[in-house]
């Protein structure tokens, strides 16, 4: 067994350009005995899979791709289910990690959840208890809702195994990018286990939501969070709020059609979420 387990999902990035690996090689040194796999999601293979610049750390490297743009919570699953360690620390390619937060993470106990506070623009952004941004300080109990970005978050592997009491898989693979965090954290509250959550160091964060993008990347955006909140009604919502929900938002979209405003989502996409209860791409 490892005692910690870490995984990096490169997506349209080179092994050597991940700001995340690159981090790692300087801050490393405070992980021992590290199972690293590095998770090519495409869109093209690696040109370069030369990883000489981490030899100094005490890791065991496994490379694979796949280059279709695999939904997260299959490959969040998949690296869970393939190594056996005491911890699993999951993390995207651009992330600046620093000492403190590795520190808190490989102190995170089998029984536990590691949840980093998420820094964008030199500012706490989260993770959201009840509502409100939490910090280290916070203390959380089973009738808490925490919700927070999966990005940097430390699973302990007897943690997973209670999830995996309830649940098939750990992380819903219904949802391909966006909800595939915020449901793990529903599944974390419906199986009384938010008690064991703890806030530790975060790093900084790159949030697309306070970034400007293409109008092409904003569509594609909103298509996901479209299926996203469908999906979330048809899973995670009592029928009677979900039919509340879908009126509303009815009615909010003529409004806005007749203002020529722009809307959150897709109003037929979500409506074909929530009746055919599947992802676009599935």
């Amino acid at each position: 067994m490892f005692n910690s387990a870490v995984l990096v999902v490169l997506y349209n990035s080179e092994i050597k350009s991940s700001s995340t690996l690159l981090s790692l090689r300087e801050h490393g040194s405070l992980l021992k005995s590290v199972k690293l796999v590095i998770w090519n999601n495409g869109p093209n293979l690696l040109t370069n899979k030369d990883v000489s610049f981490l030899s100094e750390l005490d890791v065991d490297i496994f490379i694979n791709e796949t280059i279709c743009n695999e939904s997260l919570a299959v490959i969040y699953n998949n690296f869970l289910n393939m190594v056996d360690a005491q911890r699993y620390i999951i993390l995207d390619d651009d992330s600046k990690l620093n000492a403190a937060y590795i520190n808190a993470a490989s102190k995170i106990i089998s029984q536990g959840l590691g949840v980093p506070e998420i820094i964008s623009f030199g500012k706490i952004r989260g993770p959201i208890l009840n509502g409100y941004v939490c910090t280290t300080s916070s203390e959380i109990s089973n009738k808490d809702k925490l919700l927070a970005i999966g990005s940097g978050m430390v699973v302990g592997s007897d943690f997973k195994n209670e999830l995996l009491l309830k649940y098939t898989n750990v992380f819903d693979e219904r949802f391909y990018l966006y909800g595939v965090d915020t449901t793990f954290f529903y599944r974390v509250f419906e199986s009384c286990l938010s008690s064991k959550i703890e806030v530790i160091s975060g790093f900084e964060h790159s949030l697309s939501r306070l970034e400007s993008e293409s109008k092409s990347i904003s569509s594609f955006r909103k298509l996901e969070r479209t299926y996203d909140r469908g999906l979330r009604l048809r899973y995670y919502t009592p029928i009677w709020h979900t039919v509340y929900l879908v009126v509303k938002f009815s009615f909010s979209t003529v409004l806005k059609k007749i203002q020529k405003k722009d809307t959150s989502f897709y109003y037929f996409s979500l409506l074909k979420a929530l009746v055919m209860g599947k992802h676009y791409r599935s």
